[in-house]
């Protein structure tokens, strides 16, 4: 693993960059809560670190991990932050979902115990790999014609994700392991996250629609299940994985243009 920087300009991205609408604002949708998640995987791992056991075989290497981890979470959540400036410069009110996501990660952390907050983490970690396979090789049809500081930040971010799947995994098995509880976490969070995408994106296409005819209206809502159908589809089967007792992220696949998109990145192109 190693951090990455990414320079990209947000400061003329238009709310709906894609040639579909309606991914652009489900893509939106879900990043306005990356920044309070990723926080909260830091503050988590940073707990984490500070208990585990010198004794524990693999301590130097997993605080090693949790070191870089935590400074590349740090240089996603910075960018996806920039990115979601665009919403309220283009006049979507957006203030009071982060203000409710940031009180909701401060109760989590707050009232849970560590094990369960390394259960939460790993849940969501276990999500990394299929959507670095959607996005590196199998939604370039989705992507034609969006802009291309977008395709970036995401390719980037989730070309990473597949580099540390195994972080919040060997974390949660050094502090507690039981296959339970990582299952009521992958779970959790997963109906978490999804509630906090759900609501977001109602707000932003409730705004679209009301500049819309009622066929406009109709058209927006066939293209939105097609999307959803395609972001989660895949990704949800191959998420189903995790609930095997012997589910280990070291076997997820490797997307067939990470290695290449890693070395783009690396160059210096994105």
């Amino acid at each position: 693993m190693k951090v990455r920087k990414l320079a990209v300009d947000f400061s003329t991205t238009p709310a709906q960059w894609a040639a579909i609408p309606e991914f652009a604002q489900s893509m939106n949708a879900a990043s306005l809560w990356i920044p309070h998640l990723e926080r909260f995987l830091n503050r988590t791992l940073s707990k984490a670190s500070a208990t585990l056991d010198a004794s524990y075989p693999d301590t130097g290497r997993l605080k090693s991990d949790i070191r870089i981890f935590i400074r590349q979470e740090a240089m996603h959540y910075t960018l996806h932050a920039a990115f979601n400036d665009i919403l309220p410069r283009q006049g979507y009110d957006v203030a009071g979902f982060e203000r409710h996501f940031q009180a909701e990660f401060e109760r989590i952390f707050s009232t849970k115990s560590l094990a369960f907050l390394c259960a939460y983490c790993e849940g969501f970690e276990t999500m990394g790999p299929p959507m670095a396979l959607a996005w590196l090789d199998e939604m370039e049809d989705m992507l034609e014609g969006a802009r291309p500081e977008v395709i970036k930040l995401w390719k980037w971010h989730l070309m990473e994700e597949y580099e540390h799947r195994t972080v919040c995994h060997d974390v949660f098995h050094a502090i507690h392991g039981g296959y339970f509880l990582r299952v009521y976490g992958f779970f959790y969070q997963l109906f978490h996250l999804s509630g906090f995408s759900a609501m977001v994106l109602r707000h932003l296409l409730e705004r679209d629609w009301a500049q819309m005819s009622p066929a406009e209206i109709k058209a927006s809502r066939r293209r939105l299940r097609k999307v959803r159908f395609r972001i989660a589809g895949r990704a949800l089967l191959r998420m189903s994985r995790a609930l095997s007792p012997f589910y280990t992220p070291r076997n997820a696949k490797e997307p067939r243009m990470y290695r290449s998109y890693m070395a783009k990145v690396e160059g210096g192109f994105g």
